[in-house]
């Protein structure tokens, strides 16, 4: 696209190749027409979107959203201002200066059933520090 307005949910192409790439080549889901998306301007943006959504849509009006340890205050924020009660989730160990696979894995476990989990994708923020497969 040049510089015309993209549809009220975005352009098309972009949110089918996203869709992919989150579900896989060979998603029975997305072929089912069972996956939805929309497009939106950056991580902030489609946090508010999408908990604006879950908000209205989700079955569990009292799920609480885990963020993790450390994250933007703007996420939290977020999670208020759609109405929900926000948690932390440990992700960084401050000490070692890596990722705590262990403490996150133990506070998710025993997080409520049909909470709301923020992960970032990719570049940690704002401490870089991703998992690996290991």
């Amino acid at each position: 696209m040049g510089h015309e307005y993209s549809s009220i949910d975005g352009i098309p192409t972009y949110r089918e190749k996203c869709v992919k790439l989150a579900y896989g080549e060979d998603s029975v889901h997305a072929a089912e027409g069972r996956v939805v998306s929309c497009q939106s301007i950056s991580g902030t943006g489609s946090l508010r979107v999408g908990l604006d959504f879950m908000k209205q849509w989700y079955p569990n009006k009292h799920a609480k959203v885990y963020v993790p340890d450390p994250s933007w205050p703007t996420h939290k924020g977020i999670a208020a201002k759609a109405g929900f009660e926000h948690a932390e989730y440990r992700y960084y160990d401050r000490a070692s200066k890596s990722f705590d696979c262990d403490g996150m894995l133990e506070d998710l476990n025993n997080a409520d059933d049909e909470s709301i989990i923020i992960f970032h994708v990719c570049a940690h923020n704002p401490t870089g520090c991703d998992p690996t497969k290991e």
